[in-house]
């Protein structure tokens, strides 16, 4: 019995030690989001703001998208672009990136 608990142990330890591995360090990154101005999009950034990544919003409706970036900033994101994109448009999407990449992410908001 003391040899199945230990065998348990050992694997669980195992499978935490990979799982830290794995991890992404987002700080500093650039990390964009489609969807960020609800759902699942939103969620996801609002539990984790201050990770460190520059943040770079997408959503179509520009109104909402503004006020997710508000809220990140005060919930201790270092810094979010918002861009309203409607990501079925390609021409909107390659905006999107080139916004993301012309380096306007250091610290400024929309």
């Amino acid at each position: 019995m003391l040899g199945a608990l230990a065998g348990r142990g050992l694997l669980w330890g195992s499978r935490a030690l990979l799982r830290y591995r794995r991890r992404i360090d987002l700080a500093d990154r650039v990390v964009i989001v489609t969807g960020a101005s609800s759902g699942h999009g939103f969620l996801v950034l609002s539990t984790r703001p201050g990770v460190g990544a520059h943040l770079v919003l997408a959503a179509r409706d520009g109104e909402r998208l503004h006020d997710a970036e508000v809220e990140l900033l005060r919930l201790g994101a270092p810094s979010v672009l918002a861009v309203p994109t409607d990501v079925t448009d390609p021409a909107q999407v390659a905006r999107l990136v080139q916004r993301a990449t012309d380096g306007s992410t250091d610290g400024s908001t929309s």
